[in-house]
Parts: structure tokens; C-alpha cells; sequence
């Protein structure tokens, strides 16, 4: 089993910028001939956007869930020796 883990592309206030979008295009022409079982995302805005554009090319079925939210804001300082980890 193969296990592919994509970061959204370039973004702001949770939309994918012009340049985001081209990268998450210029990743999805990559992964044209790659078959796909299931497409995990989270349900944040440009993680959608990101699945979406992909799924134009590899027309896998998109399974939304909510446990993939990010954990900590940007501004998170982590604190303990657990947050570190993350």
C-alpha cells in the first residue's frame, strides 16, 4: 500500500492564492496516471480547493473528514514537550 500525503498549495485566509492553484495544477498534471483507492481531505476551504483541483485529473472518490483539521493555528507557540512533537 502506497500512501501519498499533499499539502494544499500556497494560500491566504484559507483560500488558495493564483499561485497556489497553478502549484496544486502543476502537482495534479504529476499525478495524472496515478490510480488512487480514496482521497482523504480536511474540511478546511483550501483543502477542498486543493482536493478538487486534483480530482478533476484523477476523478478519485473525495472522502471529507473532519479529524484532518490542522491542530494548531499558525501563531501557536507549542508549549509542552507533546505540542513539539506535532
Amino acid at each position: 500500500m502506497l500512501v501519498y500525503l499533499i499539502r494544499h498549495g500556497e494560500d491566504k485566509n484559507d483560500n488558495l492564492t493564483n499561485l497556489g492553484k497553478k502549484q496544486i495544477k502543476l502537482l495534479a498534471k504529476t499525478l495524472k496516471n496515478t490510480k488512487f483507492d480514496a482521497f482523504y481531505t480536511s474540511p478546511l476551504n483550501r483543502c477542498l480547493q486543493t482536493s478538487n483541483i486534483i480530482n478533476k485529473v484523477t476523478k478519485c472518490n473525495i472522502i471529507v473528514d473532519d479529524r484532518l483539521k490542522e491542530r494548531f493555528k499558525l501563531e501557536h507557540k507549542p508549549q509542552t514537550e507533546h505540542e513539539k512533537a506535532w
